[in-house]
């Protein structure tokens, strides 16, 4: 044979990779095999030895597909949005939003979150910054900077200098050449909670480093400095009170709704994974009577999952002082009278069983332990499965 002249396997390969890199068809043997000029058992056949070597990834259809991107779909189940919940389902569309803003070239595109307190803004703030690292979209040492709004809406000269640093000397008391958030957050992201609290002045200042992605310290406007940081924005209120000029410049909204308003299953898999956080925290697993459960589910409070999450550390804490054992039964008195007696409007098909919350039981997966997938709830002695409404059976 020529030296250096290509196999078969090699031309296989080739093919695979120009025809299925990133695309949602995969190929057959039988086309490839025409493609090539060789018979189709001689393509089969190699194309399984290139699968059993990881180069390429074999799907069993009929007929069997091979994939260049080997490991696609190990990457789908670790994207960290799978650990959102609702979020291939009543969170679809937000979460789809937030992956587009993330994977726009450069500085990402500006996102601002919109929802009333409590349903999860600055979490889902959190899982764009590690979706952006998932996809090596920022480096893995990125940093995550927060800034809470609220804490300097009367103090314009402040968050200016909190913001983007101070010069030495720039005004009284600045003694140093000091960084500000911009800097701190170069390479990362810079969330800015509570972000109508921003006056009209604030926002302006923000124009240039949106429009142009540069920055200047506060008594140093003749020097400007470019960084490399995505924003993301989160407001309670209605975006009318903003400037809308500085609407324009925020191409992606999305909006968080109350905890009320989230699918059954939702509602039943966030109170599994805030008490799953007690579990961790008390290092103990939890029975919850249905009781427990059916009264949570309906709770339609102002502070949306905040207040469930004070309600189930409180009533994790009354269990505990109970009975310390490593299986705590949690009782509807555990329940403090505020939330034992705040029911909302929504009317549920009740469980009949209480739910077991224990080391076992994996967030990731959906609210059944050892990987069951989203939609199945373990109740002690069975698995149900969801259907509209909660439904236990057996």
């Amino acid at each position: 044979m020529e030296r250096g002249k290509k196999t078969n396997k090699d031309r296989l390969f080739e093919q695979v990779e120009k025809r299925a890199r990133g695309e949602a068809q995969g190929v057959d043997a039988t086309h490839l095999a025409q493609s090539l000029g060789i018979p189709r058992n001689l393509a089969s056949s190699l194309l399984n030895e290139l699968a059993a070597e990881g180069k390429i990834r074999k799907k069993k259809t009929r007929p069997v597909l091979f994939y260049c991107d080997c490991r696609e779909e190990d990457q789908e189940e670790e994207d960290p949005f799978r650990e959102f919940i609702g979020f291939d389902k009543s969170l679809r569309e937000q979460v789809e939003k937030c992956r587009l803003a993330a994977n726009y070239p450069n500085r990402g595109m500006p996102v601002m979150i919109l929802g009333p307190s409590g349903v999860g803004k600055s979490l889902m703030a959190e899982y764009i910054f590690r979706y952006a690292k998932f996809k090596k979209l920022i480096p893995e040492d990125a940093p995550f900077v927060v800034l809470n709004c609220a804490d300097y809406a009367n103090n314009q000269e402040l968050l200016s200098s909190i913001l983007f640093g101070y010069k030495k000397g720039a005004f009284t008391g600045a003694a140093e050449t000091t960084e500000g958030l911009f800097q701190k957050a170069d390479k990362g992201y810079l969330f800015l909670d509570e972000f109508h609290r921003l006056p009209p002045e604030g926002q302006e200042k923000l124009f240039r480093y949106i429009d142009k992605g540069v920055v200047a310290k506060i008594g140093d406007s003749s020097s400007e400095s470019r960084v490399d940081v995505r924003l993301i924005f989160a407001t309670t209120e209605d975006i009318s009170s903003m400037l809308d000029t500085f609407i324009r410049r925020v191409p992606v909204m999305i909006e968080i709704p109350p905890f009320a308003e989230r699918t059954i299953e939702e509602r039943f898999q966030i109170i599994c994974r805030l008490f799953f956080q007690e579990a961790q925290t008390m290092g103990c697993g939890f029975l919850v009577s249905s009781n427990v459960v059916n009264q949570l589910l309906m709770l339609d409070l102002k502070g949306n999952i905040g207040s469930i999450k004070n309600a189930v550390k409180l009533s994790c804490a009354s269990a505990f002082c109970r009975e310390k054992a490593e299986q705590v039964r949690v009782k509807i008195r555990d329940l403090s009278d505020h939330y034992r007696f705040e029911r909302g409007k929504t009317q549920i098909q009740y469980i009949t069983e209480a739910v077991l919350i224990d080391k076992e039981w994996s967030p990731k997966k959906g609210s059944g332990p050892k990987g069951k997938r989203s939609g199945t709830i373990w109740t002690g002695r069975n698995f149900a499965v969801f259907s509209g409404v909660i439904k236990i059976t057996g």
